[in-house]
């Protein structure tokens, strides 16, 4: 039983997954990539994140982009797996692995869940699990970092199975607590929880109500042990909410415009036309159509509403930061179980296949042209797929069962090259084939950051000592952002170029006319905010283009030649493999990351200040500090440049920076790196402010003359205390499918 209804199918979407992903085995890192939400950030963030843990640990603050942010700040923790396994595996390498591991697990996954929860046929079950894990590859939801896109209905199989060998409920609680600790909790705890009960409630319902009270405690234990093991992480993001960047005002659309927007989206992509068009006409006829239907409208419903005008009231409020818009995760589930469903109760029953069969072509003659022309082939495919499934119960024309599997290798092939035209649009030695130059070209020591152009800085936010100024990332600091603003301020000249900026993943120099072909041609001067930009601490430019005006504001300019080291032994790479050629411009005049100032100038607003902040020279931010009246900083009576100052970083690292400074008078120490509140100073033991500089910054004031040694470290009892809970969560995950024990689950 185990072989036939288990195994088998196992080994089909393995052999599956090895037939889409073929080309990932033998490409090796000139394999095809996605950026969108995976390379742009994503993996060399994993990277970097991970060489920090390996050298120093657990730490609070994460240094290495944008002026630095608390770590946990994020969608993972710095001991995150896909963190830990970066430094030691090469990214392409856990790209094409976790995008094969989830498409297999989809597939099986929405199998079992079809087979033995909706006791499904098992042809049309295997049916299902084919087309969710090719639809999960080729949809908007593809995103192999929230693994629950793919493996909820393997999820849903192991949280409510129950087993009498104990190596069955072993490997079921190690598998929920896997799925757990690779995910991201704020793209799933939202979502996912709702989905788990609403699965169990709606169209999973049994008779036995002693059964339905079990699913639904474990459904507590899980969820309860799921946040107790991100406890460190939710508290982080909740504690710093009102510091982010993002704006989180309401959507623009109208409800009904989101809710067509949203499934004329999923629904093609998911290849479910003729699926949906005709389980449509079945809710009047069965009960099982009705439920998931009923469950898949109040998804389709809640998404379009929290991406309509609708959430207007909540703009700006933990109700919108929870990331509600992404709710249209669950849709290819509830859409894909909705559709087999009624596919299954049309083959099961004769009367029924005439209606459905009636919804399925009209649903497909409505769309033709209205989709993208590969969608239009593989919705076409799966129609077919699904009129040979019902015709292969006809004795007479049984002999059809065999062209399922001409219609599914198909779908493969055709959702195959979708993916690697739509998605994996480039290779992964184009962006990444410069680590041992850049690593070589980027000091470590002193700090420093650097600034990219375009694309750039996807390389540098994977060197694990180079600190990018910019980059991609849905938490920024809001007042680092309003720095850069400042920065880019000229470029901002119309409306939708203040719009783009203010766009919550990228924070850029590259705005408005910057985006223009031609500017190459720009004069720099007018595009960039120069002074600013140097005070930041910014000594490198990384640009893919030569730039004459940036040429001269530079000591050096290395350009670093694209290496063309592709094997000529008949390997799949074409000129798309091609690397692009940098240009590294070592700038001149800029600041250090610790630097001593003798003024000070005080302002009543933000605002004010901003505003003078912006129209300063070098050699005023290099001698003057611009603070708040409110801080109530102590006041400088020198009116000239610092003299006899010297500035020393003995030690940095993420959590702790110890600078030894050398002066004749009282003086301000500014530190480019963000101001937060956890960070604290000590001034040769003595406890000392920490004020906010530049808006942004952070400044240290040292009163007594001679030789001091500063000490700035970021300290948050509460997120160490709370780590004692992730082992708690842990193990209430473990014990889900455990619980409540063999003979009490009988007796249930």
């Amino acid at each position: 039983m185990l072989r036939r209804f288990v195994a088998l199918p196992f080994f089909f979407f393995c052999f599956m997954t090895l037939a889409f992903h073929f080309d990932k085995l033998i490409d090796g890192k000139y394999t095809s990539i996605c950026l969108h939400d995976e390379f742009d950030h994503e993996y060399p963030r994993y990277e970097k994140t991970g060489e920090l843990f390996y050298a120093h640990g657990f730490y609070g603050w994460y240094p290495a982009l944008a002026g630095g942010s608390p770590s946990y700040a994020y969608q993972f923790p710095p001991y995150y797996p896909m963190c830990l396994m970066a430094p030691i595996f090469p990214l392409w390498f856990l790209y094409s692995a976790f995008m094969m591991v989830w498409m297999c697990l989809s597939g099986f996954g929405m199998y079992l869940f079809l087979k033995k929860r909706m006791l499904l046929e098992k042809n049309v079950a295997l049916a299902g699990g084919f087309v969710f894990a090719i639809g999960s590859a080729i949809s908007g939801a593809s995103v192999t970092q929230v693994d629950f896109n793919y493996c909820f209905p393997l999820f849903y199989c192991l949280a409510t199975h129950h087993s009498d060998r104990k190596w069955v409920l072993w490997a079921s609680g190690c598998g929920l607590c896997l799925l757990a600790v690779f995910s991201y909790p704020v793209l799933t705890v939202t979502f996912y929880v709702l989905l788990h009960f609403m699965v169990m409630f709606i169209i999973d319902r049994r008779r036995d109500l002693g059964i339905v009270k079990i699913h639904f405690q474990r459904w507590v234990i899980y969820w309860t042990g799921y946040v107790l093991s991100f406890a460190p992480l939710i508290y982080t993001l909740f504690v710093n909410r009102n510091i982010a960047a993002r704006d989180y005002s309401s959507p623009s659309s109208p409800f009904i415009t989101a809710l067509g927007v949203i499934l004329w989206k999923c629904v093609p992509q998911m290849m479910l036309i003729f699926l949906l068009g005709g389980s449509v006409l079945l809710i009047t006829k069965s009960q099982k159509v009705r439920n998931v239907f009923l469950m898949s409208s109040i998804l389709a419903t809640l998404t379009a509403f929290f991406n309509s005008t609708a959430m207007s009231f909540a703009a700006n409020t933990l109700l919108m930061k929870m990331d509600l818009l992404s709710l249209h995760f669950t849709l290819p589930f509830a859409l894909t179980v909705a559709g087999f469903i009624g596919l299954d109760e049309a083959i099961k029953h004769t009367k029924l296949q005439r209606l459905f069969l009636i919804g399925g072509l009209m649903a497909t003659i409505l769309t033709i042209g209205r989709m993208e022309e590969p969608f239009n082939l593989l919705n076409y495919l799966v129609a077919a797929l699904c009129l040979i499934l019902i015709l292969r119960k006809t004795p007479k024309l049984d002999f059809v069962r065999h062209l399922k599997w001409v219609a599914m290798a198909a779908i493969l092939l055709i959702g195959r090259q979708v993916r690697r035209d739509k998605y994996e649009i480039i290779r992964f030695n184009q962006i990444f084939g410069y680590d041992s130059t850049l690593r070589k070209l980027i000091p470590s020591d002193p700090p420093q950051r650097i600034a990219t152009f375009f694309m750039a800085f996807i390389r540098v936010a994977g060197i694990s000592h180079a600190e990018s100024a910019v980059g991609r990332s849905p938490f920024f600091l809001k007042t680092y952002k309003d720095f850069i603003k400042l920065i880019v301020q000229k470029q901002l000249v119309t409306e939708k170029d203040r719009s783009d900026f203010v766009y919550p993943y990228d924070l850029v120099l590259f705005n408005g006319i910057l985006r223009e072909e031609s500017y190459v041609q720009r004069d720099m001067d007018l595009c960039l905010n120069y002074p600013l930009l140097l005070s930041a601490n910014i000594t490198q430019m990384l640009v893919p283009r030569f730039l004459s005006q940036l040429a001269g504001r530079s000591k050096s300019v290395i350009q670093i030649l694209a290496k063309h080291d592709h094997p000529n032994d008949g390997s799949p790479c074409t000129e798309k493999c091609l690397p692009f050629t940098y240009y590294l411009y070592n700038l001149k005049d800029a600041f250090p990351r610790a630097y001593m100032v003798n003024n000070v100038s005080l302002f009543n607003s933000e605002d004010a200040l901003l505003n003078s902040l912006s129209n300063q020279s070098i050699a005023t931010l290099r001698d003057t500090v611009f603070m708040l009246h409110e801080q109530n900083p102590p006041l400088l009576n020198s009116t000239g440049k610092a003299v006899g100052q010297s500035v020393n970083i003995r030690s940095y690292s993420p959590d702790k920076i110890v600078i030894e400074v050398d002066k004749n008078s009282p003086a301000y120490l500014v530190i480019s790196n963000n101001y937060h509140k956890n960070w604290t100073a000590k001034i040769n033991g003595t406890t000392a402010p920490i004020y906010r500089a530049n808006h942004t910054f952070q400044a240290v004031w040292i009163e007594p003359k001679g030789r001091s040694e500063v000490v700035l470290e970021y300290k948050d009892p509460m997120l160490w205390v709370l780590h004692l809970f992730v082992p708690v969560g842990l193990s209430l995950m473990f014990i889900t499918p455990f619980f409540p024990g063999k003979r009490k689950y009988l007796s249930g």
